[in-house]
């Protein structure tokens, strides 16, 4: 198994591999599918129904199940900001003692970009891989980006404001570069 493929949408795209789904090796599309989106359950589910497949092509069903906790850490963390380490330890089925070297493995090998909080037992995420982009992520993206190009508008246009109240306070100066306005310096002294 290729241990360094995180991305199966691209794979699962190829016709080769759409081809492959109704040969005897259907089988292996069908973990590229759980690699894709399943969790934890669904790779000890397809691992019972096919221990053959695994020593057939020499895959290492532990090398399979740390890829699919760093997949499932990855889709726990897409869209939160936290994420509590006893909720990971479950999800991936780890002890909650052996959770931080996975969120480590999972920051280190670039699932997810963020840091742990030992203090309080979370991980502060920035930001996390997308096991698959679909409609749903090219909406959010479309979102994104149409908020961005709001900000932007505003910006621009508080800055042309700020140019046009600049240019207006230069032509209200005298040709000397003084205000216009008389000052009463007898004011101050009374």
């Amino acid at each position: 198994m290729l241990p360094a493929v995180i991305q199966f949408d691209d794979i699962l795209m190829l016709d080769s591999v759409k081809a492959l789904r109704s040969t005897s090796q259907g089988n292996l599309v069908g973990l590229c599918e759980i690699f894709l989106s399943g969790s934890v359950d669904d790779l000890k589910d397809f691992h019972k129904k096919n221990e053959k497949l695994f020593d057939e092509h020499s895959l290492n069903f532990q090398d399979a199940m740390s890829k699919i906790r760093l997949l499932t850490l990855a889709t726990m963390a897409r869209g939160q900001s936290e994420l509590p380490l006893d909720d990971i330890a479950k999800r991936i089925q780890e002890s909650p003692t052996a959770v931080e070297p996975w969120v480590v493995r999972a920051i280190s090998e670039g699932v997810i970009d963020g840091r742990i909080d030992q203090l309080n037992r979370k991980v502060l995420v920035k930001s996390a891989f997308l096991r698959k982009f679909e409609k749903e992520e090219w909406n959010f993206l479309d979102s994104k980006l149409s908020h961005w190009i709001e900000n932007l508008e505003q910006v621009i246009k508080f800055l042309g404001e700020q140019k046009n109240k600049t240019e207006a306070g230069r032509t209200a100066e005298s040709p000397s570069g003084m205000p216009d306005k008389h000052f009463d310096f007898q004011a101050l002294t009374a």
